[in-house]
């Protein structure tokens, strides 16, 4: 087996640089219009919040047995959980007939202690400035009334009074605008990425079948018809027949697909068939005619005969006189055939058909047929008189950093 090695082609850094140097425009662009959506989105569709902060100091009580003036640490963190405490809110709603529920103020309201130190921040927010202001304040008193009267050790004072909040807190809009700039940067930079990735596999995939169809040429000057088939469903071998008969109409070529895997034909999910009603089985049957049969691609030098109804009897009407008749027919009128065919450890047909061509290929799926069952479907093949121009290892694993098409020669 002479084995032909295409390299794998990694991806460039410098390369992908260039090519986002060459859509600079692109992710420009799309920074500016994200920033201006996220600029117009939080001056028109987000309601301003104000926030109000107060602050208050935390002392211990001192007593004969209490020396320390500075509270601990749980008791700065007791005193910022009791702010937020039912009895001093529900008793703020009670007060002033506010509309909120406990659990929607308790929601504009925080407490935090910054830096280790006594003073303790409670900042309120609301859509109305004069309302922060004013719940901030009274937030303050009705905690200190409650947390003097239920921790006695602590003593309570007023560091400010609440401010009256001159600008809005939430959306800032030069922040929105930053991450609105960025966000569009980076889904630009994603969006050229995956493109390029998905040219640079195409570009591969195309570069493999020309490959393959280079080699098929040079099995044989007279060499015009070759079958395709598998050891196993799902190897991929429809896709091998399409694209290889596709490689040979893009280099000038008359190409023509046969779909003659008549029990399971996936060639109607590759390709719309638009109006084609008759296939390969109409005609062996005697149903249709060859001219009724073909169908005309809008891809230049390419055309296709699709499978046609399931038969009741597939081998019989492919080891027919009028199958051979076609293979005839087409070898007149097309430069190339490509028969995809059913799989041999299914059934038999594609050693049926291979008698009438004038080689095959073995799609091998790299991670599914073993060794045994490729070896007795190569054997299965020569037994029916068939030429075998070689195999070709589908599904590798790019990672692996090469991939190969393997060709056995008699």
């Amino acid at each position: 087996m002479d084995n032909i090695k295409k390299e794998y082609r990694e991806l460039d850094l410098f390369e992908i640089f260039q090519m986002l140097l060459r859509h600079w425009w692109i992710i420009l662009l799309s920074g500016l219009l994200c920033g201006l959506i996220a600029f117009t989105y939080s001056e028109f569709a987000v309601v301003p919040q104000y926030t109000s902060v107060t602050k208050i100091y935390l002392s211990n009580k001192l007593t004969e047995n209490q020396t320390n003036p500075t509270p601990s640490t749980e008791l700065i963190k007791d005193y910022e959980e009791m702010v937020k405490s039912r009895a001093v809110l529900e008793n703020i709603i009670e007060k002033y007939d506010l509309r909120y529920s406990y659990g929607e103020l308790s929601k504009k309201v925080s407490a935090e202690n910054k830096d280790e130190t006594q003073i303790i921040s409670i900042s309120v927010t609301d859509p109305n400035p004069v309302v922060a202001q004013r719940l901030a304040n009274s937030i303050r008193d009705e905690s200190i009334k409650h947390v003097t009267k239920v921790m006695k050790v602590i003593s309570v004072g007023v560091v400010d009074k609440a401010n009256y909040p001159q600008s809005q807190s939430y959306p800032i809009t030069i922040k929105w605008i930053e991450y609105g700039i960025l966000i569009g940067f980076v889904l630009s930079i994603g969006v050229l990425l995956i493109r390029f990735i998905l040219d640079d596999i195409d570009f591969q995939s195309q570069e493999s079948f020309k490959t393959l169809r280079f080699n098929v040429e040079f099995s044989g000057e007279k060499n015009q018809v070759f079958y395709i088939t598998s050891t196993y469903p799902n190897e991929g071998k429809s896709t091998v027949s399409l694209e290889l008969a596709l490689a040979f109409s893009d280099n000038g070529k008359k190409a023509l697909l046969i779909d003659a895997d008549l029990r399971k034909s996936v060639s109607r999910q590759l390709i719309r068939t638009g109006s084609i009603e008759m296939g390969l089985s109409d005609y062996l049957v005697g149903r249709a005619q060859f001219d009724d049969v073909i169908a005309q691609s809008n891809i230049e030098n390419f055309s296709m005969i699709f499978s046609g109804p399931i038969p009741p009897n597939p081998s019989e009407i492919l080891d027919g006189e009028r199958f051979k008749h076609l293979i005839e027919t087409v070898k007149e009128k097309f430069d190339i055939v490509i028969i995809d065919t059913p799989p041999m450890g299914s059934v038999i047909d594609a050693a049926v058909i291979a008698k009438n061509c004038d080689g095959g290929i073995i799609v091998i799926n790299s991670g599914q047929a073993s060794y045994r069952q490729i070896r007795k479907t190569k054997e299965q093949l020569e037994r029916a008189d068939s030429k075998i121009i070689g195999c070709v290892l589908n599904k590798v694993d790019a990672s692996n950093n090469d991939y190969y098409y393997g060709y056995y020669h008699k």
